[in-house]
């Protein structure tokens, strides 16, 4: 294929390293940078935000002892791959679930974003289409 199905396993693993502290952020979205740069056919910009979203939600589920460490990572993680312009905002803001972009800090607060996606959602289906009564025949009036 595109040779991205070889290379997602140990994607996944670079950024669980650096959710880890076991690598730093900075070295991590280098890492990605060279990588988008020497195989463009991979598409990371695309392909990224699906794995830290995957890694995200695993940050958001945790309770452990480390968690409020784990999210500081994943922040600065993420922070540091959009400053190395690896990945986009606009893709992470459509694929990271409301709470993983809070603890991405790319929104103040998911409870806020929630409320304002359901009120849109029913806007959206509750809003009256225009309708033309001077188009329609007027038989028998």
């Amino acid at each position: 294929a595109d040779g991205w199905t070889g290379i997602k396993r140990e994607a996944l693993e670079v950024i669980e390293a650096g959710v880890r502290g076991k690598a730093s952020a900075k070295d991590v979205a280098s890492c990605f940078k060279a990588l988008a740069e020497k195989l463009p056919v991979l598409r990371l910009s695309e392909r990224l935000p699906d794995l830290l979203w995957l890694v995200g939600e695993a940050c958001v589920e945790n309770a452990t002892a480390d968690a409020s460490d784990r999210k500081a990572d994943f922040k600065s993680l993420v922070q540091q791959l959009l400053a190395a312009e690896v990945v986009e905002e606009l893709q992470l803001r459509e694929r990271l679930s409301e709470e993983g972009l809070q603890e991405a800090g790319l929104v103040k607060s998911a409870a806020d974003l929630k409320t304002k996606l359901q009120r849109l959602r029913t806007g959206k289906v509750y809003s009256q289409q225009k309708y033309n009564l001077l188009r329609e025949e007027n038989e028998g009036f």
